[in-house]
């Protein structure tokens, strides 16, 4: 169990770090070579990183427009209803959110 909690607190970007400098410093390629892989190892990284909060983001979107879609065939009070139901549980989500960052 230790082993899983010591590989939860590596940093993921070290070893991309020491792969990113040595690309970066080798000078047998050419610069346009050099940036090119750097970039893929950061693009690698990046995605790696941003794919969880971007399908996050993006079901949230379409269950949110999914609700209002049902909801707007339903009536305008209902459409007003669901809209100001699902914006006051993303700001609760969100504040939450942020009141767990920063302590």
């Amino acid at each position: 169990m230790s082993n899983f909690s010591d590989e939860l607190r590596r940093p993921l970007v070290e070893e991309r770090e020491a792969v990113l400098e040595s690309i970066l410093c080798d000078e047998r390629l050419g610069l346009c070579l050099r940036v090119r892989a750097a970039i893929r190892v950061e693009m690698r990284l990046l995605g790696q990183l941003a794919a969880p909060a971007v399908a996050v983001y993006l079901l949230n979107y379409i269950l949110s427009m999914a609700t209002q879609i049902f909801s707007g065939h339903i009536g305008n009070l209902d459409l007003a209803a669901a809209s100001l139901g699902n914006n006051g549980i993303q700001i609760f989500a969100y504040g939450l959110l942020v009141s767990q960052i920063q302590h």
